[in-house]
């Protein structure tokens, strides 16, 4: 029960954007973006992407077209939910950071489908 009563009293704190000892929500959703994994690892970008449908078949397309001219090798894995991980030291810092993947397999199952495995 202490836990659930201090899920409900963050959940309103940002929902209603009511600042605390500090915490500004609003700040704190900015800075969660800026601090999102989105770098280069191992030579290769690795990306969640959230998109329509339609907009998922431009971007395989795409990426099917260079893979052609020999520009990349690619693995696509399409999923219906994400997974976000965080390290937040300090809810008062800018200092924490997030990690997204998808829920289904995610990175690990789209390089299983570049290496052929899938």
């Amino acid at each position: 029960m202490k836990l659930l009563g201090w899920r409900l009293f963050a959940w309103v704190v940002v929902q209603t954007g009511l600042e605390i000892g500090g915490f500004n929500p609003s700040h704190y959703r900015v800075q969660t973006a800026l601090n999102s994994d989105f770098r280069k690892f191992h030579d290769g970008l690795h990306m969640t992407i959230d998109c329509t449908p339609g907009k998922v078949d431009e971007i395989e397309a795409w990426l099917l077209e260079k893979e052609q001219e020999g520009a990349i090798r690619f693995g696509i894995f399409q999923q219906s939910d994400a997974l976000m991980t965080c390290i937040v030291p300090t809810y008062g810092a800018d200092n924490h950071l997030h990690f997204i993947d998808g829920a289904q397999g995610g990175y690990a199952e789209a390089a299983r489908r570049i290496k052929g495995l899938a």
